[in-house]
């Protein structure tokens, strides 16, 4: 018996890749105690005496903290290829779940197919969310978002009669209510791109700054930059148009931003052409549910989304909750191509963006301060720790050749600003920019 139904992006290399033979871990794992350095393995037993001691003094609550992670459709599609890989997946299923677990969780493996949560800190709707992103993780890795269908969560609950039942999670259909649900604090109510803005945005226009992909020598990606003219100061851009301290300027101006991008995806889609357009988010709005609903209410307005748009993260605190930036990020991947987060160029460690889905680190080099070395020092620095860390590195705003040079003999993947190529008003499509075009002007005709 051989595959009921191909996987997409499964390839036989990859599933070579998971039949390489490993011990399978105990059965049952839970998280160190404070102090502990490894995770201590329970037997079967002792995690039906855990959920017996918690059944005899609260069973009705129970119910909602048990969850199933079902991967029976994955193992049915793979037919008799999963006896040759199901180590492996159980050995990638214990990762992730491990580095979601918290003290006092329990889980343990049924069978080759399902693996039982007890997550008796969490109410019914955040444990479901954690057992939907750690189902959505397992699966992106195996077999990309196309492959989502192939698990099943399903949570306990209390029956009529006082039996226990399993209902099912659905995963990208009821996330972002789940995260709604999970939210125990009340977010105060920001604008949406229909309330009347703080700020008169009336005289807000865009540009778009091509981002050079250097090892490709091609531009093939946009940065949507909002510009305020005021007809009594300078022209404002990009984060200057915000006044000081308004949050609910910022929230009505990243919806502005992706309303205007989607406007113009509207207009490139139907041409075939071919790009991508990062639009800033700023972190304050990402963890706010108002917003987030209102941003994925433009991104539903407009199917291709994803397939167009790349959400740029802006100001991630330093101290920020890894596990909460990486519950906020999840609700955004479904509508983009990726995400990518700017940070300070002073940055240099980059643990905070482990398993959330970002894949780029970047700064701004108009917000840095400093010689014109110090700052070739530091972009050397950033653009190495972001390269540890599995990141590519970005960079906005270069306004010298010198220090377009620094940037490309950095590592940096993509590049943008006045010195590499000029700002446009709308998005061009995909096309070559060899690096002899970058020193044109010193170079004449030659």
């Amino acid at each position: 018996m051989g595959l009921k139904q191909p996987i997409p992006k499964i390839t036989e290399k990859a599933i070579e890749s998971l039949t390489i033979s490993a011990p399978p871990e105990p059965d049952l794992v839970q998280p160190a105690a404070s102090g502990e350095s490894e995770t201590l393995p329970l037997s079967e037993a002792e995690f039906e005496n855990e959920l017996g001691r918690l059944l005899a003094t609260q069973t009705p609550a129970v119910a909602g903290r048990i969850h199933v992670i079902n991967l029976c459709k994955l193992r049915d599609r793979f037919g008799e290829r999963w006896s040759e890989i199901a180590w492996n997946v159980d050995a990638l299923v214990r990762k992730v779940i491990k580095q979601n677990l918290t003290p006092g969780d329990v889980f343990t493996r049924h069978h080759d197919y399902a693996y039982f949560l007890l997550l008796p800190h969490l109410s019914k709707a955040e444990g479901q969310l954690k057992c939907v992103l750690i189902a959505e993780r397992v699966l992106k890795r195996l077999a990309g978002e196309e492959a989502l269908g192939f698990v099943d969560v399903r949570t306990a609950v209390t029956q009529v009669d006082g039996s226990v039942g399993f209902e099912e999670v659905r995963r990208t259909e009821r996330l972002a209510t789940l995260l709604d649900r999970a939210e125990e604090q009340k977010q105060p109510r920001l604008l949406t791109a229909s309330d009347p803005s703080p700020t008169t945005w009336k005289d807000l226009r865009f540009i778009y700054r091509p981002m050079w992909n250097v090892r490709k020598r091609l531009v093939s990606t946009y940065l949507c930059v909002p510009v305020l003219q005021s007809p009594e100061g300078p022209t404002l851009l990009g984060e200057a148009v915000l006044p000081q301290g308004d949050t609910l300027a910022r929230s009505s101006l990243d919806l502005t931003i992706l309303e205007h991008v989607l406007d113009d995806l509207r207009g490139v889609s139907g041409k075939g052409q071919r790009m991508i357009l990062a639009v800033p988010l700023h972190y304050g709005n990402v963890v706010n549910s108002g917003v987030r609903r209102e941003l994925v209410k433009l991104c539903q307005t407009f199917t291709a989304a994803h397939q167009y748009l790349v959400f740029e993260i802006v100001g991630v605190p330093s101290e920020a909750d890894r596990r909460g930036l990486q519950a906020m990020l999840a609700f955004l991947q479904p509508y983009s191509r990726a995400l990518i987060a700017r940070l300070p160029l002073e940055c240099t460690d980059f643990p905070l963006f482990d398993e959330t889905g970002v894949i780029a680190a970047g700064v701004d080099i108009g917000e840095v301060e400093g010689t014109e070395a110090r700052i070739i020092a530091k972009m050397d620095v950033f653009a190495a720790c972001a390269a540890q860390a599995g990141l590519r590195s970005y960079i906005h705003g270069l306004t010298k050749l010198s220090l377009t040079t620094a940037a490309v003999c950095a590592g940096f993947a993509y590049i943008d600003g006045d010195a590499v190529t000029s700002v446009i008003d709308s998005p061009r499509g995909v096309y070559p920019l060899d690096r002899k075009q970058l020193y044109s002007g010193l170079l004449g005709s030659a």
